[in-house]
């Protein structure tokens, strides 16, 4: 008598693993708990089945979606919710997914949907007030951007996120007061290394040296930020704290930039001893620029380190900046009392280069009958 129900029960079971809208809702079904239990990869094997018994289904997208969004792959995402995406019955959850996954794949004329739909549906949504700022900045409409940022932040200030993007449009809108104001707003929020320095090059754009130390004065001591703390306290007249943060990086970290940013501090301090050490730390690493040759030629000779620096212009030869450095050479030579020398000096030079209009004038002056001694 049980034998019946129970072969009936098993042809019943038979029978359902043959249909397929049974089998396309179990491949979802086990897709999602696979998703849910944060296992993308088999997830996306499951979803990809439910897609290949019905090729049509927006849930088996939706769920390939949502895998492709585990790995960061926003445009394999923007792919699969592009045939799948109805924004007119779509919930706010799928829209804000849809519009943040097209502003990260660059997808504008999705996100554009996705966030027109959403806020006219749900204009206090959060997440679609965020994709609507994420497009406009994204798609370069800096104006519109500026104007939803600052009533984004009216409604909830207290995300340091969107005062860095009102910073920027700010910025790009030729607004420099505001963009001050925000990124000021933002590094408030919380301290953020990026954010600080992101900030002092600002002030140093704006002509506020002395805002711009104040802000970076914390991040001094990092090797990677020391050049740009040292050129804020020679921007506000303190060189010499500059030269001691400078100081602080090893030597073998040392880029040719901060040496050369040492030799320029050291000068404004009234140290030619120390712009001479600095730039013969470049010499001595093979330094063959023949501007910086001759930038530390003079500081030698203000040193008084003659014969040094007929070494350095000697060293400077005749590359590209051969011109400035034979008028340096002269007026070194003319300094010295050695105006033969100096015309000498110039003649080579117009052998080479005879249109040097420059360098001829300054000859011209040298032999004058009035400079003669």
């Amino acid at each position: 008598m049980t034998r019946v129900p129970l072969l009936l029960l098993a042809l019943a079971a038979l029978a359902a693993a043959d249909d397929p809208a049974t089998a396309l809702a179990a491949a979802l079904r086990e897709g999602g708990q696979r998703l849910e239990a944060g296992q993308a990869a088999a997830a996306e094997e499951s979803f990809r089945r439910a897609l290949g018994i019905d090729p049509g289904s927006r849930h088996a997208r939706l769920g390939l979606a949502r895998c492709a969004a585990e790995r960061q792959d926003w445009a394999e995402a923007c792919r699969q919710l592009g045939p799948a995406l109805d924004p007119a019955s779509a919930d706010v959850s799928l829209l804000a997914f849809t519009a943040d996954a097209a502003c990260r794949a660059g997808d504008w004329r999705l996100a554009a949907s996705a966030v027109q739909f959403g806020i006219l549906r749900w204009p206090d949504d959060q997440r679609l007030r965020r994709a609507e700022t994420a497009l406009l900045v994204g798609s370069g409409r800096e104006e519109e951007a500026r104007i939803a940022l600052r009533a984004e932040l009216a409604r909830s200030p207290g995300e340091a996120a969107r005062w860095r993007e009102l910073a920027w449009a700010a910025q790009a809108t030729r607004r420099g007061d505001e963009a001050l104001a925000a990124l000021e707003a933002a590094l408030l929020l919380g301290e953020d290394p990026g954010l600080r320095r992101q900030l002092t090059e600002a002030q140093l754009a704006a002509g506020l040296p002395q805002a711009a130390l104040a802000t970076v004065t914390p991040l001094a001591a990092d090797p990677a930020l020391a050049a740009l703390a040292a050129r804020c306290a020679g921007e506000a007249g303190q060189p010499r704290q500059g030269l001691e943060w400078l100081a602080a990086v090893p030597a073998a970290a040392r880029s040719r930039d901060q040496r050369l940013l040492a030799a320029r501090l050291a000068v404004q301090a009234g140290a030619p001893v120390a712009a001479l050490a600095a730039l013969d730390e470049l010499v001595a690493l093979g330094e063959r620029d023949g501007l910086v040759l001759a930038w530390a030629a003079q500081c030698a000779e203000q040193a008084g380190q003659l014969a040094r620096a007929e070494a350095l212009f000697a060293l400077a030869g005749n590359d590209v900046h051969a011109g400035v450095v034979a008028l340096a050479h002269a007026a070194f030579l003319v300094r010295q009392g050695r105006r033969g020398e100096a015309v000498r000096r110039l003649d080579v030079h117009l052998a080479a280069q005879p249109g040097d209009e420059p360098a001829r004038a300054l000859r011209e002056r040298v032999l004058a009958p009035s400079n003669q001694r």
